[in-house]
């Protein structure tokens, strides 16, 4: 058996999980236009390397001809979404005409305001086209399972989904007994989908209080933020720009919560990797993560754009005080569900079920863990 992942880039999202299941004895084949987009590395994503699967690229449709033909009759294919994916849909097209199994990755969609009406309805025609092609959807984001079952596709065929990661920098380091600051950490474009000036108003009224904020990113917001923060909360905010992805664990594990206040977010993995740090998160409810962040029993989700809501969580998290090495073991003890090796085993499930040969597999994060 050879599983395929079809991207349109090497994502260390996705890369994890690839790897992890190259140690099932499965066959894994890593697809991808390029290694890294412009956009991304300028978010600090570096290049990946790929241990134990396959890497391939493709630059037209010739290329990803050539590789479907190749795909053996027994291997199964999992898609970047359904639309606006490149040379993905050319691969889903070619997949189709071979009847090979196909499932699509579905992230969380933004479907609010007037665009999202469109959205819905892009979505339940794509689906009803797609309904005897697709053998599953794995659905990232915590209200995407309903939102796909909403579309017209069976509830036998969706399966809750995450962004699995690699777990090599989650070794907890001991916080300094005597520092007393509380730290919160946000990690992200500096762009009004994000919503750091959110985060900022909420913490107005707590300014007074031993805190600091680090915000780890750069956007085109960058100064307007700054002097936003400069007249509500002086003195409470370090900006540390853009850094190297493989170092922002090492900052969330000194801090005692993320804050991730997005407008929208298809998954948000910052979240996976402050818990799998042992890092509390507070997030959105338009966070796809937002689920994970309500199962882990920390931090707290709050109604996006209620900035009072936001503040109640944030002073809840400083009245706890920093958290303590036991908690953050705790927390991240949980989190390694998050982990590629869990994802792997998960999708292995999943697969299995849909074969007759287990029971439908409980995605890990919604476990009673003891």
């Amino acid at each position: 058996m050879s599983f395929w992942f079809w991207q349109t880039e090497v994502s260390p999202h996705m890369v994890g999980l690839a790897e992890a299941l190259s140690t099932h004895n499965v066959e894994v084949i890593f697809v991808a236009e390029q290694m890294t987009s412009i956009e991304r590395e300028k978010l600090g994503w570096g290049s990946m390397r790929m241990r134990g699967a396959k890497l391939k690229f493709v630059e037209n449709e010739f290329d990803v001809c050539v590789l479907v033909k190749k795909a053996s009759n027994d291997s199964i294919h999992f898609c970047q979404g359904l639309r606006g994916n490149g040379l993905v849909c050319i691969a889903q097209r070619e997949l189709a005409k071979r009847k090979l199994r196909q499932w699509a990755m579905v992230e969380t969609v933004n479907d609010y305001g007037w665009k999202g009406i469109l959205k819905r309805i892009e979505y339940r025609r794509l689906f009803f086209l797609w309904r005897n092609r697709l053998e599953g959807v794995l659905s990232i984001g915590y209200s995407t399972s309903d939102w796909v079952i909403s579309c017209g596709v069976s509830t036998k065929k969706v399966f809750p989904f995450t962004y699995f990661l690699q777990n090599e920098n989650c070794l907890i380091e001991k916080n300094e007994e005597s520092d007393v600051t509380f730290r919160l950490i946000f990690v992200g474009q500096l762009i009004e989908r994000k919503a750091l000036e959110l985060l900022i108003l909420a913490l107005e009224p707590l300014h007074r209080l031993n805190l600091q904020l680090l915000v780890i990113g750069t956007g085109p917001l960058a100064s307007e933020l700054r002097a936003t923060a400069d007249a509500l909360i002086p003195g409470c905010v370090r900006w540390a720009g853009k850094l190297p992805m493989l170092e922002i664990p090492a900052y969330m594990k000194q801090s005692d919560c993320l804050v991730l206040p997005s407008r929208h977010d298809g998954w948000g993995a910052v979240v996976s990797e402050a818990l799998m740090v042992g890092t509390p998160v507070i997030t959105s409810d338009r966070c796809g993560a937002a689920g994970v962040v309500a199962e882990s029993g920390v931090g707290g989700v709050f109604k996006s754009g209620d900035v009072e809501g936001l503040t109640e969580l944030i002073a809840k998290a400083i009245e706890r005080g920093r958290v303590s090495d036991a908690d953050r073991l705790r927390v991240a003890g949980w989190a390694d569900c998050l982990s590629a090796d869990f994802g792997a085993k998960y999708l292995l499930s999943i697969v299995n079920y849909m074969d007759g040969i287990e029971e439908r597999p409980l995605p890990y994060w919604l476990k009673e863990r003891t």
